[in-house]
């Protein structure tokens, strides 16, 4: 049985930085923005600091706060991708097991508790139906009902574990 285990974009729960201000907004000017684009995860994303004039001196670190947030998702992009070979997840999918980074094993701890709160409505391990779909090669394919039923009976969070005490996960 082929092990699969994408981390895919519904995860992505990405890094970013929240620019807080004691100053009352009554005595806030604006400043403007500054954005960054950047491809990972498989899609287009573009990130927008914003500040006000209290950090006027400091104008710098708004694009610097940008280059670290941009630096974040790609470092989880190599952590987390289908399609990187070297990835953990790729290895943690060919291998059906092992031993994770603690952000991983995080993500993967946070995906198995919303899998259960949504009564298994959000499950990280669609990736058989991605890939019959087309999506992980970008060759679209609308797969049969009959494909999907039996594709459907591999994805589930029950067959994986999370040993967080060794970051070992071992998928069934």
């Amino acid at each position: 049985m082929k092990k699969v285990l994408p981390i895919t974009g519904s995860i992505l729960l990405i890094a970013s930085y929240i620019v807080f201000n004691k100053i009352s907004d009554a005595n806030r000017e604006w400043m403007g923005s500054s954005s960054v684009e950047t491809e990972a995860m498989d899609t287009v994303m573009e990130m927008t600091l914003y500040s006000y004039s209290s950090y006027k001196k400091n104008d710098h670190k708004r694009q610097d706060l940008l280059c670290d947030m941009e630096d974040e998702i790609n470092r989880l992009d190599k952590l987390f991708s289908v399609g990187d070979k070297n990835s953990e997840v790729s290895a943690l999918n060919s291998k059906g097991k092992k031993t994770v980074s603690e952000d991983s094993l995080n993500v993967l701890s946070l995906a198995s508790e919303i899998n259960s709160v949504t009564n298994e409505a959000f499950d990280i391990t669609v990736f058989p139906l991605m890939e019959e779909w087309g999506f992980t090669t970008k060759k679209y394919n609308v797969p049969s009902d009959a494909t999907i039923k039996k594709l459907l009976k591999k994805i589930s969070m029950k067959n994986v574990r999370i040993y967080e005490e060794t970051g070992e996960v071992n998928l069934e």
